[in-house]
């Protein structure tokens, strides 16, 4: 049986809600909230597998992402959502990509991302 969350207090209490649950677990994995960094690589993936595009050259991509993971989102919030963040981010940008359409824009201006 595998028990996913986050280590914090909702699941010591899912723990805790049932006497004889924790001498049961015969193994537990806990792993560090993603870092800013590996957040933008995982974006970078999500965007290239949804066939969107970035304007950004591939030399400067990660770093100006990162960036903006920085300074657009707290540490608690990446924490807190660690890799889940990234949707969050990426359903943001495609609302802001629809906001900027127009009804002569083509496919390329669709699908292309701008920072």
């Amino acid at each position: 049986m595998v028990f996913a969350g986050y280590n914090d207090s909702a699941m010591d209490e899912f723990v805790a809600s049932n006497p004889g649950l924790f001498r049961r677990i015969s193994s537990v994995f806990v792993f560090d909230a993603y870092q800013t960094i590996e957040l933008a690589q995982i974006l970078l993936l999500k965007i290239e597998e949804s066939g969107f595009k970035l304007v950004a050259t591939p030399e400067t991509r990660l770093q100006l992402v990162c960036a903006l993971i920085e300074q657009h989102t707290t540490w608690l919030q990446r924490e807190k959502m660690n890799g889940g963040i990234c949707d969050h981010i990426l359903r943001n940008a495609k609302r802001h990509l629809d906001a900027r359409l127009t009804i002569d824009d083509g496919l390329e201006e669709m699908m292309t991302y701008s920072i």
